[in-house]
C-alpha cells in the first residue's frame, strides 16, 4: 500500500500522535483513550506498523546524563558529485558512532552533520580522522551549540 497520510483516518492519526508521545503506550490504554476495544485497536496499530507510518520504537536518552557535551552541527562542502565518492562520504560518516543525522542540503554547503561528542576533544578527533580522511571535502564549517532550547522527534500530522 502507497504511504500517504491521506488514506489515514482520525483513529489512525490519534494512534500515531499517542505513539509518538509515548511509544509504551499499552493497547489497553490506547484503545480507552480512544474509546475503543483493544482488539481493533491493536489491529489498527500493527497496520500501521506493516505499513511503515511507525518504522521503530526507541527510547530517548539524556545526553548530559551520559556525558555527551558537545553538540556539533558540521557544513560539508565537497569537490565532486559523483555517486561513487558521495557513497563513500555517507558511509565513513555514518559509521562513526556519535553522529545523530547527516543531511545532503542545498543552500552553500553539501552536506549537514549532525554529532554528539563527550568532549571537544573527541569532536575533533571526528573531524581529523572521519572527515579529514575523506579527499572529496573541500570545506569544514562547525557551528557548536551553546545550548538545546527545544527539541522534538515528533512529527505534526
Amino acid at each position: 500500500m502507497k504511504k500517504n497520510s491521506d488514506v489515514l483516518d482520525a483513529i489512525d492519526l490519534a494512534i500515531l500522535n499517542t505513539m509518538q508521545r509515548d511509544a509504551k503506550t499499552t493497547t489497553s490504554h490506547l484503545a480507552s483513550q480512544l474509546c475503543m476495544t483493544e482488539t481493533p485497536c491493536w489491529r489498527r496499530l500493527k497496520r500501521l506498523e506493516e505499513e511503515g507510518y511507525i518504522s521503530r520504537y526507541e527510547a530517548i536518552l539524556d545526553k548530559a546524563a551520559l556525558g555527551y557535551n558537545v553538540t556539533a552541527f558540521v557544513h560539508l562542502s565537497v569537490d565532486t558529485h559523483t555517486e561513487e565518492a558521495t557513497r563513500e562520504l555517507e558511509e565513513k560518516i555514518t559509521s562513526h558512532p556519535g553522529v545523530y543525522s547527516l543531511h545532503n542540503v542545498t543552500g552553500d554547503y553539501d552536506f549537514l552533520v549532525h554529532i554528539h561528542c563527550k568532549s571537544i576533544d573527541a569532536y575533533n578527533f571526528f573531524i581529523e580522522n572521519t572527515l579529514r580522511g575523506l579527499s572529496v571535502i573541500r570545506n569544514i564549517k562547525t557551528s557548536i551549540s551553546l545550548r538545546e532550547i527545544t527539541r522534538s522527534n515528533h512529527l505534526y500530522i
